[in-house]
């Protein structure tokens, strides 16, 4: 058998992690010396309290290797080789650790770096547990999910700097101009997996319009491909994304809400794309 593995950050919807039999390794959130684990023990929502409540930013960590090990081991006595998914190698240590856990497993493991974090990574996973249930090798989805990582893009729109200026990213005079300007940032993750910001809307809605007219001038044959969109916090804007996704005719739209991880860095009220380019 081929087990799936994929860290926190993939973001797949509640009760597909069962569906698809994909196992979760958290990454971990920290707040005034207490760790969490994301998604079992700390909500986006709650995490934003938090951090509004002690007006300081949340830090977070990777899993550590022996946390991927013992997983690869278990599997490996089974006699079931391994596809690992992680965020970006360029935003966290996730990749690494699964990469050391590999080397130190005898058992047949491919760790595969997503290259984006959020539905951005959760796209491949769930193309790979499918393609396991439809009996395809471990050659074959592995192969296939590289090529997809390469053609992965994502947008967020940002409905606030300040996120940005608690994480130090950007200085506080620059957020409050921003926040007087009513300045929404559009976050690009590039193909190598590092983020800049592609687009400064002038508004919220425009900036939500925004980036859906730029994913329609980008994505190959939408009714062909899963489109993903995601949320930190409010449902009302991705259902309006969803809605008028489906009214062209895209192929699935997958929704779900982003991590605390994820969110530490973009804030609430932020909402993503993420497509295939290529």
């Amino acid at each position: 058998m081929i087990k799936i593995i994929a860290d926190s950050t993939c973001d797949l919807p509640d009760g597909m992690y069962e569906q698809y039999n994909v196992t979760m390794v958290p990454l971990k959130v920290q707040m005034e010396g207490v760790s969490y684990n994301d998604k079992s023990e700390i909500t986006t929502p709650e995490l934003f309290k938090l951090i509004k409540q002690y007006q300081k930013m949340s830090t977070t960590s990777a899993p550590a290797p022996m946390q991927y090990l013992s997983l690869f081991n278990e599997a490996a006595e089974k006699g079931d080789s391994v596809i690992c998914f992680t965020c970006s190698s360029k935003l966290s240590g996730s990749y690494q650790s699964a990469c050391v856990a590999a080397d130190m497993c005898q058992g047949k493991i491919d760790v595969i770096d997503t290259r984006t974090a959020a539905l951005g990574s959760g796209l491949p996973v769930l193309d790979a547990a499918r393609m396991v249930q439809d009996g395809k090798s471990h050659e074959e989805i592995v192969e296939y999910c590289r090529k997809r990582v390469r053609g992965m893009r994502t947008l967020i729109v940002l409905d606030t700097m300040e996120y940005l200026r608690l994480g130090g990213r950007i200085s506080a005079l620059t957020a409050r101009v921003g926040g007087i300007l009513n300045i929404k940032p559009i976050i690009n993750v590039l193909k190598d997996g590092t983020n800049t910001v592609i687009h400064r809307a002038m508004s919220y809605t425009k900036g939500v319009e925004w980036m859906f007219n730029y994913v329609m001038e980008t994505a190959v044959d939408l009714k062909n491909q899963i489109v993903g969109v995601g949320y930190s916090t409010s449902q009302k804007v991705s259902n309006q994304i969803v809605q008028r996704l489906q009214d062209l005719g895209v192929k699935e739209v997958l929704t779900a809400g982003i991590g605390s991880v994820v969110g530490t860095h973009i804030g609430p009220n932020a909402v993503g794309m993420f497509w295939m380019d290529m």
